[in-house]
Protein backbone atom coordinates (compact mmCIF):
# COMPACT_ATOMS: atom_id res chain seq x y z
CA UNK A 1 0.00 0.00 0.00
CA UNK A 2 3.07 2.51 0.42
CA UNK A 3 4.03 2.16 -2.54
CA UNK A 4 1.18 2.08 -4.20
CA UNK A 5 0.85 5.73 -2.07
CA UNK A 6 4.41 6.97 -2.86
CA UNK A 7 3.80 6.33 -7.03
CA UNK A 8 0.32 7.88 -6.76
CA UNK A 9 2.05 10.58 -5.05
CA UNK A 10 4.60 11.55 -7.46
CA UNK A 11 2.90 11.01 -10.44
CA UNK A 12 -0.05 13.45 -9.08
CA UNK A 13 2.37 16.04 -8.54
CA UNK A 14 4.23 15.95 -11.97
CA UNK A 15 0.76 16.18 -13.75
CA UNK A 16 -0.15 19.51 -11.67
CA UNK A 17 2.91 20.69 -12.54
CA UNK A 18 3.21 20.44 -15.77
CA UNK A 19 -0.36 20.52 -17.00
CA UNK A 20 -1.87 23.17 -15.43
CA UNK A 21 0.52 26.48 -15.82
CA UNK A 22 2.11 26.47 -12.88
CA UNK A 23 5.71 26.60 -14.46
CA UNK A 24 4.79 30.48 -15.70
CA UNK A 25 7.94 32.73 -14.18
CA UNK A 26 6.92 32.30 -10.79
CA UNK A 27 9.74 32.80 -7.96
CA UNK A 28 8.79 29.76 -6.75
CA UNK A 29 6.85 26.91 -7.59
CA UNK A 30 7.16 24.16 -5.23
CA UNK A 31 8.40 23.55 -2.02
CA UNK A 32 9.55 20.12 -0.68
CA UNK A 33 10.10 19.88 3.43
CA UNK A 34 11.11 16.54 5.40
CA UNK A 35 10.04 16.77 9.10
CA UNK A 36 10.14 14.35 12.19
CA UNK A 37 8.07 14.80 15.17
CA UNK A 38 5.71 13.41 17.82
CA UNK A 39 2.07 11.87 17.10
CA UNK A 40 -0.55 10.02 18.83
CA UNK A 41 -4.00 8.55 18.78
CA UNK A 42 -6.57 11.13 20.08
CA UNK A 43 -8.90 8.00 20.04
CA UNK A 44 -6.71 5.85 22.68
CA UNK A 45 -5.62 8.63 25.06
CA UNK A 46 -1.93 8.08 23.48
CA UNK A 47 -1.17 11.86 21.98
CA UNK A 48 2.53 12.95 21.29
CA UNK A 49 3.90 9.96 22.69
CA UNK A 50 4.88 8.06 19.61
CA UNK A 51 7.54 9.24 16.28
CA UNK A 52 6.28 10.35 13.21
CA UNK A 53 8.13 11.42 9.89
CA UNK A 54 6.19 12.63 7.12
CA UNK A 55 7.40 14.52 3.49
CA UNK A 56 5.03 17.54 2.34
CA UNK A 57 5.80 18.60 -0.85
CA UNK A 58 3.42 22.20 -2.31
CA UNK A 59 2.73 23.35 -5.58
CA UNK A 60 1.83 27.15 -5.88
CA UNK A 61 -1.38 27.62 -7.82
CA UNK A 62 -2.04 31.45 -6.91
CA UNK A 63 -0.62 33.81 -5.58
CA UNK A 64 -0.23 32.60 -0.79
CA UNK A 65 -2.19 29.69 -2.54
CA UNK A 66 -1.22 26.33 -2.59
CA UNK A 67 -1.80 22.31 -3.47
CA UNK A 68 0.09 20.32 -1.14
CA UNK A 69 0.94 16.44 -0.45
CA UNK A 70 2.00 15.25 2.77
CA UNK A 71 2.91 10.99 3.22
CA UNK A 72 3.88 10.24 6.46
CA UNK A 73 3.98 7.32 8.62
CA UNK A 74 3.19 7.33 12.68
CA UNK A 75 4.80 4.40 14.56
CA UNK A 76 3.31 3.17 17.72
CA UNK A 77 5.20 0.30 18.06
CA UNK A 78 5.57 -1.37 21.58
CA UNK A 79 2.71 0.12 22.00
CA UNK A 80 -1.07 -1.36 21.83
CA UNK A 81 -3.50 0.76 19.80
CA UNK A 82 -7.01 -0.35 20.59
CA UNK A 83 -6.49 -4.00 19.67
CA UNK A 84 -3.59 -3.78 17.35
CA UNK A 85 0.05 -4.38 18.78
CA UNK A 86 2.98 -2.49 16.98
CA UNK A 87 1.02 -0.82 14.77
CA UNK A 88 2.13 2.15 12.09
CA UNK A 89 -0.12 4.49 10.19
CA UNK A 90 0.90 5.48 7.17
CA UNK A 91 -1.30 8.00 5.46
CA UNK A 92 -1.13 10.36 2.00
CA UNK A 93 -3.09 13.54 2.25
CA UNK A 94 -3.98 15.83 -0.43
CA UNK A 95 -4.58 19.56 0.64
CA UNK A 96 -5.35 22.82 -0.43
CA UNK A 97 -2.94 25.50 1.89
CA UNK A 98 -3.55 29.59 2.09
CA UNK A 99 -0.24 31.33 3.46
CA UNK A 100 0.33 34.51 5.18
CA UNK A 101 3.46 36.37 4.84
CA UNK A 102 4.44 37.83 8.03
CA UNK A 103 8.59 39.31 7.32
CA UNK A 104 10.54 36.48 7.50
CA UNK A 105 8.11 33.66 8.16
CA UNK A 106 4.86 32.62 6.78
CA UNK A 107 2.07 30.77 8.39
CA UNK A 108 -0.93 29.25 7.04
CA UNK A 109 -3.84 26.73 7.61
CA UNK A 110 -4.86 23.74 5.16
CA UNK A 111 -8.00 21.12 5.06
CA UNK A 112 -7.99 18.57 2.77
CA UNK A 113 -8.84 14.53 2.22
CA UNK A 114 -6.25 11.68 2.77
CA UNK A 115 -5.31 7.85 2.38
CA UNK A 116 -4.88 6.43 5.54
CA UNK A 117 -3.40 2.60 6.12
CA UNK A 118 -3.07 1.34 9.27
CA UNK A 119 -0.99 -1.80 9.92
CA UNK A 120 -0.09 -4.31 13.00
CA UNK A 121 -0.94 -7.46 14.90
CA UNK A 122 -4.19 -7.90 16.21
CA UNK A 123 -4.24 -9.15 19.61
CA UNK A 124 -5.66 -12.35 18.89
CA UNK A 125 -2.28 -12.18 16.18
CA UNK A 126 -4.09 -12.20 12.94
CA UNK A 127 -2.98 -9.51 10.49
CA UNK A 128 -4.84 -6.44 11.35
CA UNK A 129 -4.48 -4.44 7.87
CA UNK A 130 -6.69 -1.65 7.28
CA UNK A 131 -7.55 0.80 4.95
CA UNK A 132 -9.43 4.07 4.73
CA UNK A 133 -10.19 7.72 3.27
CA UNK A 134 -9.89 10.46 6.09
CA UNK A 135 -9.32 13.97 6.45
CA UNK A 136 -7.26 16.11 7.56
CA UNK A 137 -6.90 19.74 9.15
CA UNK A 138 -4.08 21.74 9.88
CA UNK A 139 -1.79 24.99 10.91
CA UNK A 140 1.82 25.27 9.85
CA UNK A 141 4.51 27.28 9.73
CA UNK A 142 7.48 28.40 7.48
CA UNK A 143 10.67 30.26 9.02
CA UNK A 144 13.38 31.50 6.54
CA UNK A 145 16.13 30.53 6.69
CA UNK A 146 17.59 31.99 3.52
CA UNK A 147 15.85 32.55 -0.05
CA UNK A 148 15.57 29.14 -0.69
CA UNK A 149 15.95 27.43 2.39
CA UNK A 150 13.59 26.78 5.39
CA UNK A 151 12.48 25.66 8.59
CA UNK A 152 9.21 23.81 8.68
CA UNK A 153 6.49 23.38 11.13
CA UNK A 154 2.73 21.78 11.19
CA UNK A 155 0.36 20.77 13.80
CA UNK A 156 -2.10 18.34 12.10
CA UNK A 157 -5.43 16.45 13.12
CA UNK A 158 -6.15 13.32 11.14
CA UNK A 159 -9.66 11.74 11.07
CA UNK A 160 -10.01 8.49 9.81
CA UNK A 161 -12.61 5.37 10.05
CA UNK A 162 -10.11 2.71 11.34
CA UNK A 163 -10.99 -0.03 13.65
CA UNK A 164 -8.17 0.70 15.79
CA UNK A 165 -8.67 4.25 16.26
CA UNK A 166 -10.38 7.10 14.24
CA UNK A 167 -8.46 10.46 15.32
CA UNK A 168 -4.60 10.86 15.18
CA UNK A 169 -2.99 14.35 15.41
CA UNK A 170 1.06 15.06 15.34
CA UNK A 171 3.49 17.57 15.67
CA UNK A 172 6.64 18.06 13.07
CA UNK A 173 9.53 20.52 12.58
CA UNK A 174 11.93 19.83 9.28
CA UNK A 175 13.82 21.57 7.15
CA UNK A 176 12.81 22.41 3.79
CA UNK A 177 13.56 23.67 0.29
CA UNK A 178 11.84 25.86 -2.49
CA UNK A 179 12.79 25.75 -6.32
Amino acid sequence: MTKRITHACLITLVLLAFGSGVLAAKERILSVALSGGLAGSLSEDSAFSNSSFQARFAVETARHQFLSFRLGRMDFSGKSLSLLGDATLDFLTISGEYLFTEGNYESGLFMGIGLYDISGVRLDGKDGDQGSVGLTIGALGEFDISERWFIYGDAVFHYADLDAAQMFADLQVGLGFRF
